[in-house]
């Protein structure tokens, strides 16, 4: 037996509150994000999942290191647009 209202606090699924040119600069954005830290050999070896709305970007990933972890927020802060950085990258330092 279901109890509740049913509603929910959040957007409906499926809706999109951000305009087709905020999804591609959004995209672009973590795109950005996604080859700076790609590049960057102090880092690696790692594997980055990164993502943007509205100028957040989360950088999801695992290194081998708290200085590597660092040096990517500090790299994805530093790329032109992005306004705030949400850090969910772990460490593995049994490597």
């Amino acid at each position: 037996m279901m109890t509740g209202t049913g509603s929910s606090s959040g957007p409906a699924i499926g809706s999109e509150s951000r305009s087709a040119d905020q999804v591609n600069v959004d995209n672009a954005l973590a795109s950005a994000v996604r080859r700076v830290l790609e590049s960057e050999a102090s880092i690696q070896p790692a594997t980055f999942s990164v993502s943007a709305r509205n100028a957040v970007v989360t950088v999801a990933g695992t290194v081998r290191s708290f200085e590597a972890r660092d040096r990517a927020v500090r790299l994805a802060k530093d790329v032109s647009g992005v306004g705030q950085v949400k850090n969910q990258i772990k460490v593995d330092t049994r490597t």
